[in-house]
């Protein structure tokens, strides 16, 4: 199983880990704040809306910044170094990655397309990160769309703290996408709602 999902998501996916790594390595030793109560933005006045690429688009915390730091393969990439808080969206075409699993004999045990695009997902970045605390969330749909949610505490080489990620995975009309939020464990109980905030504003257009 992992020598087919290996070869049929080799490069991409290399590059996609390569990029989590780097940043925590450059920037997680930079922070000096203090974990804190649950922070509780509003939509309305501590949001702005992003559109990308005319496919999608996703409410976005006003103190973070667009960067091209993360990873190369995300179509969105924002984040606040001060407050360590970091956010990306990885999309590719579903029937491409429908084909790929069939050929590959992947989708052996007939789960959703949804099911198997997380559970490929997950098996890559545990290839990389030691993971904890794994809570898949129940079964969703928002604006007439299937997910998953997956949170989890990760370990990376090179990097002394824990890093808390929230992973949503949304299959939309014909593309799948993955969005990836996350910080220090330290600071999890008071960014994971922000998080949350962030997913649940996606919208294909």
């Amino acid at each position: 199983m992992k020598n087919k999902i290996n070869s049929i998501f080799k490069m991409k996916r290399i590059h996609q880990i390569s990029g989590l790594l780097l940043v925590f390595i450059l920037f997680t030793s930079c922070n000096y704040l203090q974990p804190n109560k649950e922070e509780n933005l509003s939509l309305e006045k501590d949001f702005k809306t992003v559109k990308i690429k005319g496919k999608y688009q996703m409410s976005i915390p006003n103190y973070m910044k667009q960067t091209n730091q993360l990873n190369d393969e995300a179509s969105l990439q924002y984040n606040n170094l001060f407050k360590e808080t970091y956010v990306i969206v990885i999309d590719e075409s579903k029937e491409q990655f429908v084909s790929a699993i069939n050929e590959a004999g992947i989708n052996e045990f007939s789960q959703s397309t949804i099911e198997s695009y997380r559970d490929i997902q997950m098996q890559l970045l545990r290839e990389n990160i030691n993971i904890s605390n794994e809570k898949i969330s129940e079964k969703k749909t928002f604006n007439g769309m299937n997910s998953e949610q997956v949170a989890f505490v990760g370990k990376i080489s090179g990097v002394d703290d824990e890093i808390s990620y929230i992973l949503t995975f949304i299959e939309g009309e014909n593309d799948l996408y993955m969005i990836m939020g996350w910080t220090l464990n330290k600071y999890s109980k008071k960014y994971t709602n922000t998080f949350l905030q962030i997913a649940d504003s996606f919208k294909e257009l």
